[in-house]
């Protein structure tokens, strides 16, 4: 898995992000919990939270999410701060080859 992918979406300037699911899986945000096919996802990186508030679904897909089936082609992207939306929670999933980015291997 890739630790961080660099990615340009539409009209924007090139941005940093994390890739957490990769094609074929699915994803799911419950209260900042994140799943990755029904299973516990626990970033090896530090995440900034923010204010302890959980806003519901209807509001914002910040932090709860619908369970979401990663295209062939894409993968999901989050960012380290967890208030900014600008990330594949609201942009959607992103086309592998718009990314750039280094292989880092997971920690033993």
């Amino acid at each position: 898995v890739l630790s961080f992918g660099l990615w340009k979406p539409a009209g924007s300037r090139l941005v940093v992000r994390r890739v957490v699911a990769l094609p074929g899986e699915s994803i799911t945000i419950r209260n900042k919990q994140i799943f990755i096919d029904n299973r516990l996802y626990i970033p090896d990186w530090f995440i900034a939270y923010g204010e302890p508030q959980i806003l519901p679904e209807r509001i914002s897909g910040r932090d709860n999410t619908k369970e979401l089936y990663i295209p062939a082609d894409s993968v999901f992207l989050l960012n380290d701060n967890w208030m900014a939306e600008n990330d594949s929670r609201s942009l959607g999933p992103a086309p592998i080859w718009k990314l750039q980015g280094r292989w880092i291997p997971p920690k033993k």
